[in-house]
């Protein structure tokens, strides 16, 4: 464990899998990070048990970008290195692959590192998912010259990084999970050394059957956007 690592995630009973983000809270809160969460609007009665297990939890409206911006800021502000996650990873959490990337990031001399797939982990996610994290792993890699995975999901980087979030510039609504792809490109802007290490999990089967391609459209031009004001 390493006691200047914070966890940093967002939740909202309402997009559904309220067992799911509970069982995965309560493992993360068992790792002996100190757990920021940044809830997007859920039920009284799922607030009351988060709160059991993370003392830093702040009610943030206005969509996904603002809780991105509110917790990053809050833990940047709190801690010297920064662990986003979405809090759907519960493999991920369970397994030694949590660990391993913790231990690769603080071993590298990356300032950012995002937690990336294999081409055999992606090929175990729905295609459509595929199709549209490709294209934007793509556009990341044409600008900032750096291949590999950057949309798998967790993400570890330094306050300095962290505190980047802070200046998404007000009224431009809600993107997303385009705040992360910001984080990304204002790092990449800012001088700071980015790059991916392995140890993503491969995709829950339950997942593998997704066919939602409008959704994962929505999702790429939320990344393109977000990618874009960080430039």
């Amino acid at each position: 464990m390493r006691k200047n690592l914070a966890i940093a995630t967002m939740t909202h009973d309402g997009y559904g899998g309220a067992d799911l983000m509970r069982e995965a809270l309560s493992v993360l809160s068992s790792k002996g990070y100190h757990l920021y969460i940044a809830d997007g609007g859920s039920s009284e009665g799922f607030i009351k048990d988060i709160k059991k297990m993370s003392k830093y939890v702040i009610e943030v409206k206005g969509g996904l970008t603002n809780q991105h911006k509110g917790v990053i800021s809050l833990a940047s502000d709190n801690a010297s290195h920064i662990l986003y996650t979405e809090p759907d990873k519960l493999n991920w959490f369970k397994s030694e692959n949590f660990e391993k990337a913790v231990e690769e990031y603080y071993a590298s001399d990356y300032d950012f590192a995002a937690v990336s797939r294999t081409i055999k982990v992606m090929d175990s996610f729905p295609k459509h998912q595929q199709k549209t994290e490709k294209a934007m792993n793509e556009i990341i890699s044409q600008i900032t010259k750096v291949d590999g995975d950057f949309i798998y999901g967790p993400k570890i980087f330094n306050n300095c990084v962290g505190g980047l979030i802070k200046e998404i510039p007000e009224g431009v609504g809600d993107f997303g999970f385009g705040g992360l792809m910001f984080l990304i490109s204002k790092a990449y802007k800012n001088g700071f050394n980015i790059g991916t290490i392995p140890y993503a999990s491969a995709c829950p089967q339950k997942q593998r059957g997704e066919d939602n391609a409008d959704y994962r459209k929505k999702q790429l031009e939320g990344n393109v956007k977000g990618f874009g004001l960080g430039l």
